[in-house]
């Protein structure tokens, strides 16, 4: 018995943890916005939140497909994304074998990383990859690519499709500004340095 007090009172933080509901508020799909408490799964970009409109009542479950977008104050917001998304693997070492473009629909959330005056930058992480995507005003969020494969003994090879993405980006917003061109091709495909070069172009 004194194990299962013990296993009781070394997992009773992480259950605290898990069932945490902050300030929040939701848009649903019809746009009402309701403001109450939300709890999300951790680590990953979560797939469903938790919603309560105070901490006294009962919780509801709500997916991509019945919301526009949610937001835990001043923590980070999210938004609704229908559309194309990549399905291969792009980080060491979990790599594809041949170059792998395909693809699939998806409704999923995308946390916000940056929101500029006319172009913001999004990510999602699932159990697969990390993704980004990007948005323009008045434009739909398109994914920022990577490929990343193995062609061969000791032979790995990288196509940074969204160096070319952003590239265009400054070439349309900056009048192909060399120096703007030349960081871009220095911009690694992780978060900070994704949302330096976006602010950049911004």
């Amino acid at each position: 018995m004194k194990y299962l007090y013990l296993l009781i009172f070394v997992l009773m933080p992480f259950v605290g943890f898990c069932q945490e509901y902050l300030p929040g508020s939701i848009t649903k799909s019809d746009g009402t916005k309701l403001e109450g408490y939300i709890s999300i799964e951790k680590n990953l970009t979560p797939t469903y939140i938790k919603f309560k409109a105070s901490r006294a009542e009962g919780d509801l479950s709500y997916s991509a497909q019945q919301l526009l977008a949610f937001q835990i104050n001043g923590k980070a917001d999210y938004v609704s994304y229908h559309g194309i998304i990549s399905m291969d693997k792009n980080r060491f070492p979990y790599i594809e074998p041949l170059l792998d473009t395909i693809t699939a629909m998806a409704t999923l959330f995308l946390k916000e990383v940056y929101h500029g005056k006319n172009i913001s930058l999004f990510s999602q992480t699932d159990d697969l990859k990390t993704r980004y995507f990007i948005t323009e005003r008045n434009s739909d969020l398109r994914e920022l690519k990577f490929y990343y494969f193995n062609a061969g003994y000791d032979d790995d090879r990288k196509v940074p499709t969204y160096k070319a993405q952003l590239g265009l980006l400054a070439q349309k917003n900056h009048n192909d500004d060399k120096s703007l061109i030349a960081k871009i091709r220095k911009t690694p495909f992780e978060e900070d340095g994704l949302k330096k070069i976006v602010k950049l172009l911004d």
